[in-house]
């Protein structure tokens, strides 16, 4: 029977090639740009390299801070981390980091050099799963003794050496000069919490300094892995608790705080998508952009059915149910679609590696995925069963004697 579906689909899309060729584009452009979000989204949240126990990590990136005439967003003190977050119970490891926001630039034989850097503890490491190809990482005994000690990225390595084998070389970063001790693989931006040029020791002394001044409010980031079996629940309520039992300064009449798992953590680093305007506006554009493709299609599969009014009824004389007729166009739908997921499995590749080699997104390094492939062929499913779901109810509805007249009833 599907043999059958799959003849009478190509002959029905060669016999009005105009036809077939619109709804053929509206298809795969649609499932084009749908499969390059789907391999974004299963990058970062499902396939990521680095990152990879997103399932079990809190974030802190941002304490708010009310005083009596003004409120702000500023970044994780010492006091704050010391007294709130390390204590917590449920967790496995913890870190402070601190990136660079504004690039520095050095000068070599090459020409300028903008480079990002982050200074990590030694349990950043720990955390995440870097690529080592050179050396290892700093650990707690670098901290404690203030060496001057780096880990660079292959880019960093080829344009500032300009050569492989630069452990224990040296690089001068901010006025600044580190020993070079470990060299990773280029991490994407994409990966915001990962993504550095260069990674150095956080300084312990001016931290020590700071958590003795009682700072609330300082330059860090915090990450959280929890163990395993450990109540999400219960960790953000006992950091609820010790947040409202911190001591704080007099002119702060109110700080608050949460710990944000991966997604939300990435919503709140894009400012703009803290309006609400901004979200109703994107996901408007988006179902638009969604819905009037499947729309167009489905007009354009109806179009083409209506031409079919003979043949409808034809089958129906010869005993064909209301089931044999849907079936029937919702295969022939999903075929369509099956045809344009090919153009756009292709061109979604195409995009994606253009984004690869461009370092658009700075360093992704986006492969064929079987699981970005079974997204791809869910949505190809789901998009021709739509388009193709009213036409074929409409006509299973199709009266025999209305159909060898010429109309629908």
């Amino acid at each position: 029977m599907f043999k059958n579906y799959i003849k009478l689909t190509f002959k029905v899309l060669m016999r009005r090639k105009m036809f077939t060729a619109v709804s053929l584009f509206g298809i795969s452009c649609t499932l084009m740009v749908l499969l390059v979000l789907s391999a974004l989204y299963t990058y970062i949240f499902v396939s990521n390299p680095v990152e990879k126990n997103l399932s079990r990590t809190l974030y802190l990136n941002h304490i708010e801070i009310d005083r009596k005439y003004e409120n702000f967003t500023a970044s994780v003190g010492p006091y704050f981390f010391e007294k709130v977050v390390k204590p917590l119970s449920g967790v496995k490891t913890i870190s402070i980091h601190a990136l660079s926001f504004q690039p520095v630039t050095e000068y070599v034989k090459n020409g300028p050099i903008e480079i990002r850097y982050r200074e990590t503890d030694e349990n950043y490491w720990k955390i995440f799963s870097f690529d080592f190809v050179e050396g290892l990482p700093y650990n707690s005994g670098h901290i404690e003794s203030s060496k001057p000690v780096a880990v660079i990225t292959e880019k960093i390595r080829d344009r500032y050496f300009g050569h492989k084998n630069v452990i224990g070389e040296t690089l001068i970063l901010d006025n600044a000069r580190y020993k070079v001790i470990g060299v990773v693989r280029n991490v994407s931006q994409i990966l915001h919490t990962a993504f550095a040029d260069v990674w150095i020791p956080y300084n312990k002394t001016d931290y020590l300094k700071e958590l003795k001044a009682k700072y609330i409010k300082s330059k860090y980031n915090v990450l959280i892995i929890k163990k395993e079996g450990a109540s999400e629940a219960s960790i953000r309520k006992e950091f609820e608790k010790r947040l409202q039992q911190m001591d704080r300064p007099e002119y702060y009449v109110a700080v608050r705080a949460a710990l944000k798992d991966p997604f939300q953590s990435l919503y709140y680093d894009y400012y703009w998508l803290q309006d609400d305007f901004y979200i109703k506006m994107g996901i408007a554009l988006i179902s638009i952009f969604i819905f009037l493709p499947l729309l167009n299609v489905t007009n354009l599969n109806t179009s083409r059915i209506i031409e079919r009014y003979s043949e409808i009824a034809l089958r129906r004389s010869f005993g064909a149910t209301r089931k044999d007729i849907i079936v029937q166009f919702i295969c022939e739908s999903i075929l369509v679609s099956i045809i344009g997921g090919i153009i756009a499995f292709i061109g979604a590749w195409l995009i994606l590696m253009m984004i690869n080699s461009s370092e658009l997104l700075g360093y992704s390094n986006f492969k064929p995925d079987f699981r970005i492939f079974l997204n791809g062929l869910g949505i190809i499913f789901i998009f021709g069963a739509l388009a193709g779901l009213y036409p074929a109810i409409r006509m299973s509805k199709l009266q025999i004697i209305s159909a060898m007249r010429g109309g629908l009833k």
